[in-house]
């Protein structure tokens, strides 16, 4: 916020305030004096979270994307500058099964992998295709912006592949599909053609009847049928789910074991092929999406609820393992508050493989609940207190929590540049030695990782964990 601009707010969320402007350091923009200001902190703090550092080198520990398992070695474990992303000035990274996506400062988008690379990008002359620059985010005139952008001085629609390409601020990805947000709200997306939504008629790459190659969108398809522009993204296991400027969320994909979040015509519905508005199991209040993490099966939310006036986090999907915080592991197909949360002032959350966490605002006061996390083996269907540091030390002196993020692996990113890790430790993803390749050593405590980096940002995935530094 810059010098000058005022802030109306209850003294009970100060502290929320202080901790996003200052603690985190995010950039803040600033709306109407009253609760909306705080609302829009809250807000922006979750979207640019991943997206707002400082450009940096990829480093990666783990099993590295594109090698083969019989060759890792057992320092695979400690992070190592990615070198064929060096000096490429990285701000963003996601984990989409056996590959990673990178998102320079300059909006560009790079992929680096095995597996996933050849079923999506490959071409009839590559087998396997080591690095890759996506580039091809074409926009269709029938999107929320309509043809801004898209009409000569004569004022007719400039052709398809003489538009200018989105430049992207913000990336996801699962290891079924990726999200890229752009920074005109438009959201693109590729993988498979189950999960990606029908391209708009005016994307010539895919005429009317025509499936793609491999029955996977190798190009990114533009999600106009998003009826406004969107301002974060979220991927989970097979779904999508976007917020929109209105503050309200769309979802779209594949639902499955309970994760469906959309009713129609009274019956539950496996797959969504368009994004269509989530549902409450409270619809008649008015809420405030202000963040929004997909797990696997299962999604997370923070909003602002005008019953409470105040920010509440709210869960839906699978719960086999009571990762959604209600207290028993009864799945749900709408959106429904978690009530154990309801006197803290949580400002981030992150869904994974059947686990969730929580940060409160003071940085230090981090909960979870599903697979392994009582005790940090056993399971828990209401949120509890994790500790970086045991050994009943005093509350100030826990260390203050920037970021951290969550597959099935834990990673905790500190103010000071620290990372804290536990769970399963295969292929040395927890950044800790592993005895065997071939099975999971579990790390039952959280453990700072011996590193002589200092890290900007931390992201769990499968068989890899990456940083920028």
């Amino acid at each position: 916020a810059k010098k000058g601009d005022e802030v109306v707010c209850s003294v009970k969320h100060t502290n929320i305030i202080m901790s996003l402007s200052i603690h985190q350091q995010r950039r803040v923009f600033l709306g109407p004096p009253d609760i909306g200001c705080l609302l829009r902190i809250i807000q922006d703090a979750n979207i640019n979270k991943k997206n707002s550092i400082k450009p940096g080198n990829l480093v990666s520990f783990g099993k590295p994307p594109g090698y083969d398992i019989k060759s890792i070695r057992k320092d695979y474990h400690k992070p190592m500058i990615v070198e064929e992303l060096n000096d490429r000035e990285i701000v963003a990274v996601a984990i989409g099964g056996d590959c990673y996506f990178a998102l320079s400062s300059g909006g560009e988008v790079l992929c680096f992998g095995d597996k996933y690379l050849k079923k999506y990008f490959s071409r009839p002359d590559h087998d396997f295709v080591p690095l890759l620059n996506i580039s091809e985010f074409y926009p269709s005139v029938y999107g929320p912006n309509g043809d801004k952008f898209m009409t000569d001085d004569h004022g007719d629609i400039i052709p398809f592949f003489e538009r200018e390409t989105g430049s992207i601020r913000a990336i996801d990805s699962s290891e079924s599909h990726f999200l890229a947000l752009s920074q005109l709200g438009d959201v693109y997306m590729l993988g498979n053609e189950g999960i990606v939504p029908t391209p708009p008629i005016d994307d010539i790459r895919n005429p009317r009847g025509l499936r793609p190659r491999k029955s996977c969108y190798v190009w990114p398809v533009h999600i106009y049928q998003l009826p406004n522009r969107a301002i974060d993204i979220s991927a989970g296991g097979t779904f999508s789910a976007a917020i929109l400027e209105d503050n309200t969320l769309y979802t779209w994909g594949w639902f499955t074991r309970c994760q469906a979040i959309n009713v129609k015509n009274g019956k539950k519905t496996e797959f969504l092929p368009k994004p269509e508005p989530v549902r409450w199991t409270r619809p008649l209040f008015k809420r405030i999406v202000l963040g929004v993490s997909c797990g696997w099966n299962h999604m997370l939310v923070l909003a602002h609820d005008e019953t409470r006036n105040g920010v509440s986090t709210y869960s839906c999907g699978q719960n086999d393992f009571g990762q959604l915080g209600h207290g028993d592991q009864e799945n749900r197909n709408e959106l429904e508050e978690i009530k154990a949360l309801q006197q803290d002032d949580i400002i981030t959350v992150e869904a994974g493989w059947k686990k969730s966490l929580f940060l409160e605002s003071s940085g230090k006061k981090l909960y979870g609940c599903g697979m392994n996390m009582q005790n940090n083996l056993d399971h828990s269907t209401i949120p509890i207190r994790l500790h970086l540091v045991e050994g009943g030390i005093a509350e100030k002196d826990q260390p203050k929590i920037c970021q951290f993020s969550v597959y099935k692996q834990i990673l905790v990113l500190t103010e000071s540049g620290e990372i804290y890790s536990w769970g399963p430790n295969k292929w040395g993803v927890c950044g800790h030695e592993a005895d065997n390749m071939n099975h999971r050593p579990f790390r039952t405590k959280p453990t700072k990782i011996d590193t002589t980096h200092k890290f900007k940002l931390v992201v769990a995935g499968k068989g890899v964990s990456l940083g920028i530094v």
